[in-house]
């Protein structure tokens, strides 16, 4: 971590813990959205982003001790990380707020953590942050905020009693209207920041060995298909696994690309190349050859040019829905607790694009949706092609 100048005048943004590239995304987009600020992360994790995201200063909002293990416990233990944790931000206070007063503008990511369904007390001390930000003068926007059907009346009641002052903005309608309806405060809709992200060009692609693949698989005359899963509620993971297993056995004209998109450090905590790997070692040897894992991390804007060389792809992961939207790509989402029918229904008026589990579930594999995506996988991107210049023009209104 670099040290802070005194005279430094920043906008503040909180990003959550490192490990989930649909966050490396939306970082990087606010990044380049003010390129010509003086920008600022205030992390849980010390020092990670700063490798994530480089070129970026960061402090710890607890110094230099990891973040509490707050959603993997429960009573008393969750107390007493939070008292624990409220004593680290209490210590580490003057130089926190120190940064607050010199900044004249603090982003708070909202993403689908405002609503406290994973854990409330990370968003308890967001918002106290907001507030002291908000008393100190500066601009306080809480941006890219989902919200699901149920959310914690805890934050429900922090969130409404924000200063009127602080905006909030809501990535898409269905969570543009559950905000309505529970915080009873006006709430500007948008859409998703990370439409805006726009990759760089590198003279050496670090994934250029993926894009080979890719190309020698369609050489030989195969389907291209990204793959990538996720923890789903309701549904064991074993039987995700095994539906892949099935669909990469039942399609042997398509090769697939397992794509990682969210690996945490801790065991107990989503680590999708851990799960990629059991599907690889659950196919035939013919179908192994038809198969590559893309390696994590990665850079977006390199990554970004390998998503262009796919057909289409199937994800449970909403920024990675982005990513291949952005690439002109049809995309085949697991949905879950309503966090794709915004975007692909009120936006995208496309839901053919979602997943029915249950129907997926019965057949024992996803072979249907993905072999009727690449049937009509022209028309596909042509909308997506045509829908992408509002979706990006929604998204600018995060930083309005």
């Amino acid at each position: 971590m670099q040290t802070l100048q005194n005279e430094r005048e920043s906008i503040c943004i909180l990003p959550g813990r490192p490990g989930n590239m649909g966050d490396v995304r939306v970082l990087c987009t606010c990044v380049q959205a003010f390129k010509k600020e003086k920008l600022l992360f205030i992390t849980y994790e010390h020092g990670l982003w700063d490798v994530l995201v480089p070129d970026v200063e960061s402090i710890s909002l607890f110094g230099r001790k990891r973040r509490t293990k707050d959603h993997h416990l429960g009573g008393c233990g969750k107390l007493l990380r939070f008292i624990d944790s409220l004593f680290r931000l209490l210590w580490n206070f003057p130089s926190v707020y120190g940064v607050l007063r010199r900044s004249k503008q603090f982003i708070l990511l909202g993403m689908d953590n405002l609503d406290g369904h994973y854990d409330v007390l990370p968003v308890l001390h967001e918002l106290l942050l907001a507030r002291m930000a908000f008393w100190s003068g500066a601009r306080v926007d809480l941006v890219n905020c989902s919200f699901n059907d149920h959310p914690s009346r805890i934050a429900v009641f922090a969130l409404r009693h924000l200063p009127s002052g602080i905006r909030i903005v809501a990535r898409e309608p269905v969570s543009h209207a559950r905000m309505t309806k529970f915080l009873s405060r006006p709430i500007v809709l948008a859409a998703d920041v990370s439409f805006l992200f726009a990759p760089d060009v590198h003279t050496q692609n670090s994934l250029q060995s993926s894009i080979d693949w890719l190309r020698r698989q369609k050489n030989r005359g195969q389907r291209v298909i990204g793959l990538n899963i996720a923890d789903i509620p309701d549904v064991p993971i074993e039987r995700l696994v095994d539906m892949c297993v099935q669909t990469i056995e039942r399609m042997p004209q398509a090769s697939f690309l397992l794509i990682p998109h969210v690996k945490y450090g801790p065991k107990y905590m989503p680590d999708e190349e851990r799960l990629l790997r059991r599907i690889i070692s659950g196919v035939s040897p013919e179908a192994r050859k038809r198969c590559s894992i893309l390696p994590f991390p990665y850079d977006l804007s390199d990554f970004q040019q390998v998503l262009c060389q796919l057909d289409c792809a199937l994800t449970g992961r909403m920024h990675l829905a982005i990513g291949l939207l952005s690439a002109d790509r049809p995309v085949c989402c697991i949905t879950y607790q309503n966090k794709f029918e915004g975007l692909f229904i009120d936006y995208l008026r496309m839901s053919e694009l979602l997943l029915d589990l249950n129907a997926a579930i019965a057949d024992g594999n996803f072979v249907r949706p993905l072999t009727a995506m690449l049937s009509s996988q022209n028309e596909i991107s042509q909308r997506i092609t045509e829908a992408l210049p509002m979706l990006r023009q929604l998204a600018a209104r995060n930083f309005l």
